[in-house]
């Protein structure tokens, strides 16, 4: 497994970063200039940075590590209910003790790591970043499942979060050291140099997207039939659509390529990204894309936007209830008819996007997380 470095830092401070899934081809797509840095968590930002960076991903094919992992895959799989791969971790065990810190990009790569720091195998400090378990997660409180998860947490030197609604679940239904969480309040990096490469325009029709399986797409064409003269252009996962009839004037699109969805943001007249409420997901991978581009979106008020202080004041979106059809056709309605309305909003938008939500803040953030965990351990 290649372990590619940046030339020696003049503070010598060594950052691992274990990634979830196979990352080279992840890498070499943001070469090509078809994927923005934030793919990678921003890795080749960090390049610019005083530190000496490596990373491992989950393409191990190590003999040893694969005969360990098929004895302790499948039974912290169904202990943890979640997907558990501990073969990339074993097979880069010598590289990650040489580290000054390891970054946890998401659950699926911390949870194995952690579990090495827990048998001892491991001392160098984690920085994890915490994915999708809360929303996954349906154990009770003082569960087998709930122990063993809070102890692998706990392994971490820092858990790293978006919201608010994160922050509470770890630490107050996990259990976890307040002091021992970092709550960026804020949403998933984005990019803006990689999407403000080519002009915006806008073609009419009103876009929505999305695969978490809170989107709300049976609003979405519930508003559509409310609306029969305005065009909407939904994409989605393959289960997204799932039992649901499109009205005529909603065209549909099904794991669409990223560089395609990316146009279809730029063409967008205006966004919508209805949500049901839920404590986890806010919309935010795209909701930070289409904002850094100008357009004004129309946003479910869930309570995973709580604690985010831009949207929650509803300064760069128009906030809606979640299920609330009248509402949410009331708020197309409007921005599709008002351009100087939707001008202004976007204009906002871009501005948050940039000040509060870019790559580059987010990495400034976490190189002096980084830097003040590395040091110490020094």
């Amino acid at each position: 497994m290649p372990m590619p470095r940046t030339r020696p830092s003049p503070l010598g401070k060594r950052i691992l970063f274990a990634y979830r899934a196979p990352i080279r081809p992840v890498f070499e797509a943001i070469e090509r200039g078809e994927l923005p840095a934030s793919y990678a968590v921003g890795y080749q930002r960090f390049q610019r940075q005083a530190f000496e960076l490596s990373y491992y991903d989950h393409d191990s094919r190590g003999r040893t590590s694969q005969v360990v992992a098929r004895a302790i895959n499948p039974a912290m799989a169904r202990l943890l209910g979640v997907g558990f791969d501990i073969s990339p971790a074993l097979q880069s065990l010598p590289a990650m003790r040489r580290q000054h810190v390891i970054f946890t990009t998401l659950d699926g790569a911390g949870l194995p790591v952690m579990l090495l720091r827990l048998l001892g195998l491991l001392r160098t400090p984690v920085v994890h970043r915490a994915g999708g378990l809360l929303k996954r997660f349906r154990a009770a409180r003082g569960s087998l499942r709930w122990r063993v998860t809070r102890r692998l947490l706990s392994q971490a030197t820092c858990i790293v979060c978006y919201s608010q609604t994160q922050q509470e679940w770890l630490t107050q239904f996990m259990d976890l050291p307040p002091n021992r969480v970092l709550c960026l309040n804020s949403l998933p990096a984005v990019d803006v140099e990689f999407l403000n490469r080519a002009p915006v325009g806008d073609e009419g029709f009103v876009l929505s997207a999305g695969r978490e399986r809170h989107r709300d797409f049976g609003l979405l064409f519930e508003v559509a039939q409310q609306l029969p003269d305005i065009d909407f252009v939904a994409v989605g996962g393959r289960k997204s659509f799932a039992g649901l009839r499109a009205p005529a004037n909603v065209k549909t699109f099904i794991e669409l390529p990223y560089p395609r969805l990316v146009e279809l943001y730029r063409a967008a007249r205006l966004v919508v990204l209805p949500v049901r409420n839920n404590r986890y997901s806010n919309a935010g991978l795209v909701l930070g894309e289409v904002m850094s581009l100008g357009k004004a979106v129309v946003l479910s008020n869930v309570e995973a936007v709580r604690g985010i202080a831009p949207l929650e004041s509803g300064e760069c979106c128009v906030l809606v209830d979640p299920g609330d059809v009248g509402q949410l056709s009331e708020a197309v309605g409007r921005l599709n008819e008002d351009g100087a309305r939707r001008e202004a909003l976007g204009q906002r938008a871009k501005a948050v996007a940039r000040d509060c939500f870019s790559l580059d803040r987010y990495v400034a953030q976490m190189s002096d997380l980084f830097a003040r965990v590395a040091s110490k351990r020094a």
